[in-house]
């Protein structure tokens, strides 16, 4: 989300359409987190919060990431589906497996890594493909066994491209 440049970008004799702007270059990182979250559409916070209230659109908060080329760490969402496309029962559970997902994040967040990782084991079980849930599940045990004392910090740098 932002203002970038389109058009043909070139000279008389090669020309080129195209898009060039930092939007398009955080564009570019946050299409290969989808396969570090194993999710099929990841969004921005910026992106997130331009939303309209009573949206149809259901999202789950994934992680507060900082990306290569980016100095500050942004917000990252799964845009899990159109709730208009689903039958009320399968946006009910999919609501309730986000609330699970994003409770999980905020005791990860709060360093409460035990209890991060119980909660997702549970989510786990009702959703074992769910590949975000079982990465921060990795990463809370993980953490469990680490002394990261007053230096710890829950923003994922994610340093390829």
């Amino acid at each position: 989300t932002g203002d970038v440049l389109s058009g043909n970008i070139g000279s008389e004799l090669k020309m080129k359409y195209g898009c060039i702007g930092d939007p398009v270059n955080t564009a570019s990182r946050l299409e290969g987190l989808c396969k570090v979250y194993g999710v099929g559409i990841v969004c921005s916070e910026a992106t997130f919060s331009r939303l309209l209230p009573g949206t149809t659109t259901l999202c789950r908060s994934l992680d507060v990431v900082q990306v290569k080329g980016k100095s500050r760490p942004m917000g990252i969402y799964e845009v899990v589906c159109d709730t208009r496309y689903v039958t009320d029962g399968q946006a009910g559970a999919l609501a309730a497996l986000r609330s699970k997902y994003e409770a999980a994040l905020n005791l990860f967040q709060q360093a409460r890594f035990k209890e991060a990782a119980a909660s997702l084991d549970e989510l786990l079980e009702e959703s074992p493909l769910d590949k975000a849930a079982a990465r921060l599940r990795m990463r809370a045990k993980e953490s469990e066994s680490a002394n990261f004392g007053a230096e710890w910090n829950f923003v994922s740098r994610i340093v390829e491209k």
